[in-house]
């Protein structure tokens, strides 16, 4: 009668331990599809991917030491990068006010960006000693890459596209705020100036447009 009273003990010991088993790996695999449910919305979202792949491309793009040139190629990529999230709100957005101002985007950066090609073509590559415009403009897009790797994505294109610009234009500023104290191209300098005045206004009528929703 001992021996069958610790038979069933066992049995019963160690169908408890299966179902705790079981149970464990139920909760773990619960808990890893809710984790993979709950990832952030910017590590798949179009504007956060375009933002973090100009930020990559510019980082690694070669610097020619003329200040002039290597300014046009930076801004020539920070714009296309634009022109990428622009198309992006005009396929996902709803918004006219949004819309009205990423068609605008695309057709003055368009611009820009041929006439930068221009004067990248023009421009000597000749080596510059003074490498101080290389060095803080990749300190500056440093900081505006980790400024726009912490918008939050909330999966509304029109809200998206406005808080994503926001940083983006800024960063255009700060590079071209930065460029007007060293470089030499006059025709540069005029676009720079036109940069920074653009660019501040349209950061005024995005906030006031994400103030308001």
């Amino acid at each position: 009668m001992k021996k069958q009273f610790l038979s069933i003990l066992t049995v019963t010991l160690l169908a408890a331990c299966g179902e705790t088993e079981n149970s464990n790996t139920n909760t773990q695999q619960v808990s890893a599809d809710t984790q993979s449910l709950q990832q952030p919305a910017q590590q798949t979202n179009p504007l956060m991917t375009a933002m973090h792949t100009m930020m990559q491309d510019m980082q690694s793009m070669e610097m020619s030491g003329n200040m002039d040139k290597d300014f046009a190629m930076l801004m020539k990529r920070h714009h296309q990068s634009a022109i990428d999230m622009a198309n992006y709100e005009l396929q996902s957005g709803s918004d006219t006010t949004m819309r009205n101002m990423a068609e605008m985007i695309i057709e003055k950066q368009n611009k820009e960006n041929e006439q930068l090609e221009r004067i990248i073509a023009a421009t000597s590559a000749t080596k510059n000693t003074d490498t101080t415009f290389a060095t803080q403009s990749k300190q500056m897009m440093d900081n505006s890459h980790a400024q726009s790797m912490s918008v939050s994505m909330t999966g509304n294109a029109d809200r998206d596209f406005a808080a994503m610009m926001v940083p983006h234009h800024q960063s255009a500023i700060d590079m071209a705020q930065l460029y007007l104290k060293q470089g030499k191209n006059a025709e540069l300098k005029r676009m720079a100036q036109m940069m920074v005045a653009d660019q501040q206004k349209e950061i005024q009528e995005l906030n006031q447009w994400l103030q308001s929703r």
